[in-house]
């Protein structure tokens, strides 16, 4: 957050451009890690318990999201 907050405060349209592919590849991802968990409960590969499952889907959508950012905020 601090490599990114200096480029949010500027209202540009870079910045939309940003958040909005950013966000974007963050719901791409977040559908490719549902289809990829519910895929592995269905068939048994992942003998685990849904709720720790629901916690790594939390934290692999908040890593997802800033990380999107970083990359699209040094491509743009």
């Amino acid at each position: 957050m601090a490599y990114l907050y200096p480029q949010f405060i500027q209202k540009d349209e870079r910045m939309k451009l940003i958040r909005q592919k950013g966000v974007m590849a963050s719901f791409v991802a977040m559908v490719i890690y549902f289809i990829l968990f519910t895929t592995a409960l269905q068939f048994n590969w992942i003998d685990a318990p849904v709720y720790y499952l629901f916690q790594i889907f939390g934290a692999l959508m908040i890593s997802t999201v800033f990380i999107s950012l970083v990359i699209y905020a040094r491509l743009y």
